[in-house]
């Protein structure tokens, strides 16, 4: 592949979405000029729009005030609803699956009130040992609220020794040993370390052949990879707007249920108003009766700012993301990436494994080769530039200490 500037701008001009581009604002450094951004995995670029968007329900509020929620431009009872078409089609779902709510940890615990429900013998959680870290504060939360013991009730999947990556059949292999005693699976769609796409129509299948309800964290898959949850047959997935969406931060999270659970009267949850049955919900009645499929696992009133127009720009990211990320692992001829080449499905981001040298920091030295910043000059604190999730590579870079491995 020719690796030049001129070929790779040359690329960029015969791309047929190239106007894309000029839908969002990159920051700026203190002369003005546009920073290379490779934080897209952490929060997305602001799209040129957004500002807009919001403007348009603070006007909205001062003239209209309470009336807005039924008479604004866009009235706001329903952004929820306006929205469901394009998150099914993001997701793979169908339009009464998805519900555009709350934000992604608090999406999780609902839907594992509802979904992972220990009894028996069949009362453990399974998820991987490298999940993000509020997947697995949430995961180990709920089975102590269940008055279970992590220690036994927690399965934690890892890589083989010396490999970066989950591999299906040993995902495989662990949920059919341990299923009689697995009441949930909770596992990413991509890995947030290494950027690796799991198979999410065969764990999803293997775990429901063995009697377990099965969960998606989709926080950086959806905008990013296909998705197809309906045909899967995952009881549940969640999700955040603002990394590959670019809904900003602090954009309203989502969710799915699957349409075989959309009339279940029997399913558990923490419900709230917005759950409720829309035509009398403005009754006041105390009893609740709940919307089917995902709409009902709403609790609270939706946010209008924080929905925006969250769906529309990922359509840009995902149609470029394989060929850019086959640039990028052209560029790096003789380092090894995870996943590997003929390994497991990659995604968008690019992971690379730094090996420093005695007495340095790999995450500050590139964080610093990524912004030309002095040693003595640094946007960003010791622990958030040591830190794998903030470091500026699309993609994660992990700092090994005392690793060998280039």
């Amino acid at each position: 592949m020719n690796l030049d500037r001129e070929h790779a701008q040359s690329l960029d001009a015969a791309d047929a979405l190239r106007a894309w581009r000029e839908r969002f604002v990159l920051p700026q450094d203190e002369q003005g000029r546009e920073l290379v951004y490779l934080c897209g995995h952490s929060l997305g670029a602001q799209p040129t729009l957004a500002a807009e968007y919001v403007e348009e329900v603070m006007r909205d509020w001062r003239s209209l005030g309470v009336d807005g929620h039924f008479a604004a431009r866009h009235a706001w009872t329903s952004y929820h609803e306006r929205a469901a078409p394009a998150l099914a089609n993001l997701v793979g779902a169908e339009r009464g699956e998805v519900v555009a709510m709350n934000t992604l940890t608090v999406n999780l615990h609902l839907m594992l009130a509802s979904f992972y429900r220990p009894a028996g013998e069949r009362t453990a959680l399974l998820i991987e040992r490298q999940a993000f870290p509020s997947d697995r504060h949430a995961a180990e939360s709920q089975v102590r609220f269940h008055g279970l013991d992590p220690a036994r009730d927690l399965i934690e999947v890892e890589p083989r020794p010396g490999e970066d990556c989950l591999r299906t059949e040993d995902l495989i292999a662990v949920i059919e040993r341990e299923g009689a005693r697995i009441a949930t699976v909770l596992l990413p769609g991509v890995q947030y370390l290494t950027g690796q796409v799991l198979d999410v129509p065969a764990i999803t299948s293997a775990a429901r052949r063995a009697g377990c309800t099965v969960g998606w964290d989709l926080a950086h898959a959806i905008g990013n990879v296909p998705v197809a949850l309906h045909d899967t047959g995952a009881d549940f997935a969640v999700w955040c707007h603002y990394k590959y969406v670019n809904g900003g931060p602090g954009a309203v999270g989502g969710a799915f249920v699957h349409a075989r659970h959309a009339h279940r009267t029997d399913l558990p949850r923490f419900a709230g108003w917005w759950g409720h049955d829309r035509a009398t919900r403005f009754r006041m009645d105390p009893e609740f009766v709940a919307m089917p499929g995902a709409d009902g696992a709403g609790a609270d009133h939706k946010r209008p700012c924080g929905h925006g127009k969250i769906p529309e720009y990922s359509i840009w990211a995902r149609s470029r993301s394989s060929c850019a990320r086959r640039y990028r692992r052209a560029l790096l001829p003789s380092r090894r990436t995870a996943p590997p080449n003929g390994g497991p499905a990659r995604s968008s981001p690019l992971a690379l494994t730094a090996a420093p040298k005695p007495g340095h920091s790999a995450p500050r030295a590139i964080y610093r080769s990524c912004t030309g910043l002095p040693s003595h000059q640094s946007s960003a604190s010791e622990a958030e530039s040591n830190c794998p999730y903030s470091c500026p590579l699309r993609g994660f870079v992990r700092e090994i200490a005392g690793s060998d491995r280039g």
